[in-house]
């Protein structure tokens, strides 16, 4: 994908570099390989926009810390900052350290991509999404849907390439959502 060709979707979502989730980092680069590597596999010409909550000081930011594609993927990466004083403008903000639909509202407006994907950063999406979206013959007055299946978290220590943990969750799946 040429930089400065637009993507065919763009991925949204949201995070902090606090572990707001039992092992958030761990997941949330798992999810970013993933969709390196469908990516690059399916040819599908994406974008993954991470928007980065009210970070909190002491710990480095998201793309410090988060593999980055090679430059022949057709995926880019782009991260988006709120800044704490914009979060301390919310209602609760002392309460509520990441406003979830907020952030994805912010990387939505941003987007580039001719569809847009909201979703969470412990995902791993299945080779036949990806073979449906690398045809990019999605209908723009469509909302599509697809079913998430949940596995223990046991897929983390697994540490094999991706085709190999695709088929290990599509063996071990404890909830069809």
């Amino acid at each position: 994908m040429k930089t400065n060709a637009a993507p065919y979707l763009s991925i949204v979502v949201t995070s902090r570099n606090d572990n707001h989730g039992q092992d958030l980092l761990p997941r949330t680069t798992l999810f970013v390989n993933g969709l390196i590597t469908q990516c690059t596999r399916f040819n599908l010409p994406a974008e993954l926009l991470v928007v980065e909550w009210n970070p909190p000081p002491q710990t480095p930011p998201l793309h410090a810390v988060l593999p980055a594609p090679p430059p022949d993927c057709p995926l880019r990466v782009r991260y988006i900052t709120v800044p704490p004083q914009l979060h301390r403008q919310y209602a609760n903000a002392g309460n509520i350290p990441l406003y979830q639909m907020i952030a994805k509202n912010v990387g939505i407006k941003r987007a580039k991509g001719q569809f847009v994907l909201c979703t969470n950063i412990d995902l791993l999406f299945s080779d036949e999404l990806f073979e449906i979206l690398a045809r990019q013959d999605l209908q723009p007055d469509c909302c599509y849907r697809a079913d998430r299946c949940d596995v223990p978290d046991d897929v983390l220590r697994l540490n094999r390439p991706l085709p190999e943990l695709l088929n290990w969750c599509s063996h071990h799946i404890i909830k069809r959502w």
